[in-house]
């Protein structure tokens, strides 16, 4: 078949036939590759960041619940006893609020937070006591001792989550970057068999469809790879 026995018309058809069929490959390549990515994105957010934050809270909480309670053994003025508790209470709760948040994104072993929220169960029930107790004041050399190893067990088992958010952190990082270098290898492909699907009908027919596909190729490509990089 020569070029002159198409009419121009007919050639345009067939070249923005390629071109439309270059635009939907490409865009079916980068929509699904995008959401593969946007899905890993919203692992990484909703959980290693989510929980990883709480954990950090819950331990600022818990030093302040034992700050509180260290300044409630040293003073007998009333209004600073009183004072100490309310910090305790407020950190208690707080911390409460944010174990919450662990155990609804956690994506790990949910017995790894149920023993830590037992761990903190029991911390917060030992200062709970002691403040009621009367006598704590004689015996605080002790109880800190206790608390402190009840602290340590608390953060120990603290850990064990934050460590597991971490590690989840870092696949979710690192399954984004493997799918980011297969958008581009699977761009590049779609790109090579297109030029040469165009030169193919370029040499056989003569319609000189290469020029006209190199061009919108170019312009398709930059479109679908900003918006695979949003």
């Amino acid at each position: 078949m020569k070029q002159s026995t198409l009419k121009i018309g007919t050639q345009l058809e067939i070249g923005f036939s390629i071109l439309l069929i270059m635009v939907i490959l490409l865009g079916v390549v980068s929509n699904f590759q995008t959401n593969k990515l946007l899905s890993e994105t919203d692992i990484l957010f909703n959980h290693p960041f989510q929980v990883s934050n709480a954990i950090s809270k819950i331990e600022t909480n818990i030093l302040m619940m034992d700050i509180a309670y260290g300044a409630f053994l040293e003073t007998n003025n009333e209004g600073s006893r009183m004072h100490a508790i309310q910090e305790m209470e407020m950190a208690a709760s707080e911390s409460n609020k944010f174990f919450n948040v662990v155990k609804e994104r956690f994506m790990g072993n949910r017995t790894d937070v149920d023993r830590a929220y037992i761990a903190f169960s029991t911390f917060r029930s030992l200062l709970e006591g002691q403040v009621k107790n009367t006598d704590a004041k004689s015996n605080k050399n002790i109880e800190k001792a206790k608390i402190q190893e009840l602290r340590d067990d608390l953060f120990a088992k603290m850990s064990i989550i934050e460590n597991f958010a971490n590690n989840k952190a870092t696949s979710s990082y690192n399954n984004s970057v493997r799918l980011h270098k297969d958008l581009k290898v699977k761009l590049i492909v779609i790109i090579i068999l297109i030029i040469l699907i165009s030169l193919f009908i370029n040499i056989v027919s003569g319609i000189p469809i290469l020029p006209i596909s190199c061009k919108g190729l170019a312009f398709t490509v930059r479109i679908m790879y900003f918006s695979s990089t949003i």
